[in-house]
């Protein structure tokens, strides 16, 4: 099976991560849940009542790996994420099903974190530059973006980079390349 999915008609073994549960299996497998708990750990500060967004939030699984103070929303394209997402959080969660285009349409109050988890590398330079703008909106005065994204780099393994060929993004960058990007609306990325 051809990771980039032009395998003469056969089966794209990628499609069978938009079943929630392989999604999460896969993640645990190859150890990105451990990755974004400790990520997350060191970004979010516990025991201070935050609001957060996560963009492109799948099967809500990173809620998980924040403080209970957090007041979270999870928004993704999918519909199957968002109904797992729901059934298995939503007693301490919102949900939304929409693209990240549409952030501006929640209509919510202004969130202290917006954060993108392994979702820039689905998205085209166009609509991360949307996104990046949509986030901006949504943002407290103080708030900040945090991504966590996959990445192409000189010295990765060959089953690092295996591994990620295999993701369903199409659009996996260089660190530079998100850099780029995220610095055409927020000034001081990094």
């Amino acid at each position: 099976v051809c990771p980039s999915g032009s395998n003469g008609g056969s089966l794209d073994i990628r499609s069978i991560f938009a079943l929630p549960s392989v999604y999460d299996a896969f993640q645990d497998f190859v150890g990105a849940n451990a990755l974004k708990r400790r990520f997350l750990a060191t970004y979010i500060p516990s025991g201070k009542p935050l609001r957060v967004l996560e963009v492109g939030c799948g099967p809500g699984r990173n809620l998980d790996y924040l403080p209970e103070t957090v007041d979270y929303t999870g928004c993704d394209l999918s519909a199957k994420y968002i109904a797992h997402a729901e059934k298995r959080y939503g007693h301490r969660a919102q949900f939304y099903c929409l693209s990240v285009a549409a952030l501006g349409n929640l209509d919510l109050d202004k969130f202290d974190i917006v954060m993108s988890i392994g979702t820039l590398h689905h998205l085209s330079d166009d609509l991360v530059q949307k996104l990046s703008r949509e986030t901006l909106a949504v943002l407290k005065n103080d708030g900040f973006f945090l991504a966590l994204e996959p990445c192409w780099t000189d010295h990765q393994s060959w089953i690092d980079r295996t591994i990620v060929s295999y993701d369903r993004g199409e659009d996996i960058r260089a660190i530079e390349g998100y850099t780029k990007l995220l610095r055409q609306t927020f000034r001081d990325a990094e």
